[in-house]
C-alpha cells in the first residue's frame, strides 16, 4: 500500500502480483508514469490498472494472461502512450483495437506467442507511430491504412523471408517487390533463423498471408 503523499517524486514502479493479495492508492503517486506489471492475478491486477494514476504514460505487461475485455482497462487512460504486451501477457489469439481507443498510444510493442492477428478498426489509436511485433505465426494484420500517423513496421520472426517480405510489400510497386524479393533471397543465402522486416508503411496496406 502508498500511503497518501508517500513518495511523491516515484515515476516508475515494477511489480510482481503472483502472491500479492492487494495493492492500493496507486492514484495518490501523482508523478507516476510508468507501470511494469508481472504474473497473473487478476483480482489485483484489474483494480491496479484502474485505480492508476491518469498520468500513467507507458505500461508494460508480463505473464498477466489478460484477454481483449480485460485491456478495456487501459483503452481509456488519458495520457497512454506506450504500451508492450510481452511473454504470456495476453492470452487470446486476435488482438483488436477499436475505435475511440488508445487515444494517445504511439508506440505498440508485440512480443506474446498467443497473439497472431491483430486489427485496427477505423478511428483506433489515431496517434500510432511505431508498432514492432515479433512472431512465430501469423494470420493477419489489417487495418493499417487506419492509422492516419503510422511511418514504422517492424516484424521479427522465424517465418521464410521471403514469404515475409512478399507478405509485407503489398502495395508496393512491382519493381519494389522485385528488389524486396531478391533481398529476401539474399537473407535466406546467409542462412539466417531469425527474419527482421523494417519498413514504412503505406495507407493501403491491409496485410495476411493470403495477400498477392
Amino acid at each position: 500500500m502508498f500511503e497518501d503523499g508517500a513518495t511523491p517524486e516515484l515515476r516508475n514502479i515494477i511489480l510482481f502480483l503472483e502472491n500479492v493479495r492487494s495493492l492500493k492508492l496507486l492514484g495518490s503517486l501523482p508523478r507516476l508514469m510508468e507501470l511494469e506489471l508481472n504474473g497473473s492475478n487478476k483480482p489485483v491486477l484489474l483494480p491496479l490498472l484502474k485505480e492508476s494514476a491518469k498520468r500513467i504514460a507507458e505500461v508494460i505487461l508480463r505473464s498477466t494472461m489478460l484477454n481483449q475485455v480485460d485491456l478495456q482497462v487501459l483503452a481509456k487512460k488519458p495520457n497512454l502512450q506506450c504500451l508492450e504486451l510481452l511473454d504470456s501477457s495476453y492470452n487470446e489469439s486476435k488482438l483488436t483495437f477499436k475505435k475511440e481507443e488508445f487515444l494517445k498510444l504511439t508506440l505498440l510493442t508485440v512480443d506474446c506467442p498467443a497473439i497472431n492477428k491483430i486489427t485496427f478498426t477505423d478511428g483506433a489509436v489515431p496517434k500510432m507511430e511505431k508498432i514492432t511485433w515479433t512472431l512465430s505465426r501469423i494470420e493477419s494484420l489489417s487495418g493499417i491504412k487506419n492509422l492516419p500517423k503510422l511511418n514504422r513496421l517492424q516484424l521479427f520472426g522465424d517465418m521464410s523471408p521471403i514469404r515475409m517480405r512478399l507478405v509485407y510489400t503489398h502495395g508496393f510497386t512491382q519493381e519494389q517487390q522485385k528488389q524486396a524479393k531478391r533481398g529476401a533471397e539474399e537473407d535466406q543465402e546467409k542462412d539466417d533463423v531469425r527474419f527482421q522486416l523494417s519498413c514504412f508503411t503505406s495507407k493501403n496496406w491491409c496485410i495476411s498471408p493470403s495477400s498477392p
